[in-house]
């Protein structure tokens, strides 16, 4: 298994890996114990959920097998429209709620709710309501729902749902 490619989710925050130096079966080799923090998000805060969101969307790339680089390609863009999405959020504009506002009361039900999405467009709606809720009132606003709906075609093309 190649996880140095990919990436790869172990469904833990454990994980062993052994390496057997040689073809004698003599035990040379080691064994590797990594133990990782698990993350824990604070789905109030604007930024966080948003963080939130992009790892449930980069969980979904991970539990399909590609050919060649598509994992990496759909990783990318993922990242890419969550981290300009956080940093458009974070720049304070007048236009623009400030990002130390906590998410509005009426969408704590669907925070609640997070882990009954099943699809990879679920996920990029609710981040688009998140947009209009911070964002609504700035030029360009609509933009983010056609560059979501771009990057959900490239994970079409690729067959993640």
């Amino acid at each position: 298994m190649l996880i140095w490619d990919v990436p790869f989710n172990m469904f833990s925050s454990k994980v062993h890996i052994g390496f057997d130096a040689d073809r004698t079966e003599d035990g040379s080799g080691f064994k590797l114990d990594w133990i990782s923090e698990i993350d824990t998000f604070d789905l109030t805060n604007v930024v966080e959920l948003l963080n939130y969101l992009r790892v449930k969307l980069v969980y979904y790339v991970q539990l399909h097998n590609y050919n060649g680089n598509g994992a990496i390609r759909l990783t990318r863009r993922v990242n890419g429209y969550f981290d300009s999405l956080k940093e458009s959020i974070e720049e304070n504009k007048a236009c623009a709620s400030p990002s130390s506002r906590p998410v509005p009361e009426r969408i704590l039900p669907e925070i609640r709710a997070i882990n009954l999405r099943t699809t990879a467009a679920e996920y990029f709606d609710f981040s688009r309501e998140i947009v209009f809720i911070y964002l609504r009132r700035c030029p360009g606003s609509n933009s983010w729902s056609r560059i979501a709906d771009n990057i959900l075609g490239v994970f079409a093309l690729f067959g993640v749902v």
